[in-house]
């Protein structure tokens, strides 16, 4: 099986349009592909653009962020009731906005910074967006110098960004008909233990998933024991890549996410 289920477009922090992934796992002959995007779900009527010819199947997916846990998401496969999701967004989406906005402003006003909001009218404004204007614009050599520079903690004008509860995120998933997984583990930043207890918890709230391999983060050792933990609990495993831009690793070759694609086709 080659797929991928943990994909971000300019709808988030990635480079690529929805449409220009889609046909991108198609050249490659991916089988099923799922655009993850933080904090927003793409729809498929809403890609342009996708070859005609192709034979990747899109699967409808999300990645949420959670508040109160440093780097946690959770991730929503196969959500059959979109509108309820895109419901839930609205408010975090609309303060991550305001902030977006005001850090633009202030980018302008205080360092001179002309980016050109019109080059990116169809892109979903997020600080991942910014770090990304920065790079393009020529104000920094990365998005990790534009993070610690411009966006960041300990930039002049930061503001935490608006996330989601933990037990409402994994609620209105499984409301709208879909498998709350948690995304990339090793980000918790936990030992084999606690990570153990957590995963317990999760799995109380209604978490149905983990994701053992995340080719930007995991090691195969984290992948054995995440593989280990999703026995232990019965928990159905995925894998993505969490591909944003050029040189990023894309496509997953093996039958580990078997299950959990049949369960969203199936649904």
């Amino acid at each position: 099986m080659y797929y991928d289920l943990h994909v971000h477009s300019t709808n988030s922090d990635g480079v690529f349009e929805p449409s220009e992934l889609v046909n991108k796992a198609n050249e490659l002959g991916l089988e099923y592909l799922c655009i993850t995007d933080h904090d927003f779900i793409t729809e498929k009527q809403g890609l342009n653009s996708i070859d005609n010819n192709c034979k990747t199947t899109l699967l409808p997916g999300i990645e949420f962020s959670i508040e109160k846990y440093d780097h946690m998401h959770i991730l929503g496969y196969g959500i059959n009731d979109i509108d309820k999701v895109k419901t839930y967004l609205k408010k975090v989406q609309l303060e991550n906005l305001y902030i977006c906005k005001r850090l633009l402003e202030h980018l302008k006003d205080d360092y001179k910074f002309n980016l050109d909001l019109d080059k990116y009218k169809n892109c979903n404004m997020s600080k991942g967006l910014i770090r990304r204007m920065l790079v393009e614009g020529g104000y920094a050599s990365s998005m990790s110098e534009a993070g610690d520079l411009y966006t960041g903690k300990k930039s002049k004008y930061y503001e935490p960004t608006a996330k989601f509860p933990l037990e409402d995120t994994i609620g209105v998933i499984l409301k709208s008909d879909g498998i709350p997984v948690l995304a990339h583990p090793c980000t918790l930043k936990l030992s084999d233990r606690e990570l153990d207890c957590f995963i317990s918890y999760l799995k109380e709230l209604g978490v149905m998933g983990i994701e053992i391999t995340n080719l930007s983060k995991s090691s195969r050792m984290k992948t054995n024991y995440y593989e280990f933990l999703a026995k232990k609990y019965d928990l159905l495993t995925t894998c993505g890549s969490d591909f944003h831009k050029n040189g990023d690793l894309f496509g997953i070759k093996n039958e580990k996410s078997k299950k959990l694609i049949n369960k969203i086709m199936r649904w």
